[in-house]
């Protein structure tokens, strides 16, 4: 290699280098503020190549939705009674520029949340009870109305001391959610609070149960009373009916007997015998007799002897 080889070969890195001193490409995950000598000069939000000066220095942030776990803490309700509570906190970097000057890196962020949201969660811990915190109806619970109060808290705590008062413009961070992850007891509690649990529920089934016999009772008491005068009102009806069908039965009795009087003695006459004679019955009759004469030669020689 010759001695212009080498100074051709020279100026192309240094070229290289000056280039990559003065480029910078910006990934759409990231936002970033381009600093000289320290200060912030201008931010960057759009990705793609961009031009800053050889002494500049270009500091990234993820422009992403983070995600920061709380670690539990054990806090106390306004009754006094420990709750070990896990929280986490939805958040992203909202102007850089502030963020930089006030934060600093993204590894800070979750220090300084920390201490900000555990001291408002137990701010609304200690203004509830313990009773009120764990009861949930159909619609939004306690927690939810714990969240969204904590969530405001932190806003204004985070724009007076890091931002500035007044103007959300100027929040470094921006908080979109909080959110209770999980409640517990302390392990020393936990057996009683179970006990304690386990024996209202008895004395709540224990409830229930006599209500629902007390219920039934009635439920029986009303069955049995309104079965009664069905019945009451089946049998009345019944006997008016059956009064009604025999005094029919004497209407058409009388007419047939206004007919013919003689059929209708030797109808009822029959009648008579088949209630009182069946297989088991011996019955000893004189020749002479008129049931003898009506059994063997039937109504008409009964008739012909009464003609003569």
């Amino acid at each position: 290699m010759t001695f212009r080889h080498l100074i051709f070969a020279v100026l192309i890195l240094a070229l290289l280098m000056l280039l990559k001193s003065v480029m910078f490409t910006l990934d759409e995950r990231e936002v970033a503020i381009v600093t000289r000598f320290g200060k912030p000069v201008r931010r960057v939000i759009s990705a793609g190549l961009h031009f800053k000066s050889p002494v500049d220095v270009v500091v990234r942030f993820d422009r992403r939705l983070q995600l920061t776990e709380i670690p539990a803490r054990e806090l106390l309700t306004q009754d006094k009674k420990s709750l070990v509570v896990e929280t986490f906190v939805c958040w992203y970097v909202y102007d850089p520029k502030r963020f930089l000057e006030t934060l600093g890196t993204m590894q800070a962020v979750p220090i300084r949340l920390e201490d900000i949201v555990v001291s408002e969660v137990a701010t609304a811990f200690g203004k509830r009870m313990l009773s009120s915190i764990l009861v949930a109806d159909f619609g939004a619970s306690v927690l939810d109305e714990i969240g969204k109060e904590v969530l405001r808290r932190c806003r204004e705590r985070i724009r007076n001391e890091y931002g500035i008062p007044g103007d959300p413009k100027a929040d470094p961070i921006k908080l979109v959610d909080v959110r209770i992850r999980r409640i517990n007891f302390p392990e020393p509690t936990k057996q009683s609070v179970y006990e304690r649990m386990k024996a209202e529920r008895q004395r709540q089934a224990k409830q229930y149960r006599a209500e629902g016999k007390e219920q039934a009772m009635k439920i029986r008491s009303q069955t049995d009373k309104e079965v009664a005068r069905i019945l009451a009102e089946a049998y009345k009806r019944a006997e008016q009916i059956k009064g009604e069908a025999e005094a029919q039965a004497m209407r058409i009795y009388a007419d047939a007997y206004k007919r013919d009087p003689e059929f209708y003695r030797f109808l009822r006459t029959l009648e008579a015998y088949k209630k009182v004679l069946n297989d088991k019955t011996t019955v000893i009759l004189s020749a002479d007799s008129e049931l003898m004469k009506l059994l063997t030669h039937g109504r008409e020689t009964k008739i012909k002897d009464e003609r003569r």
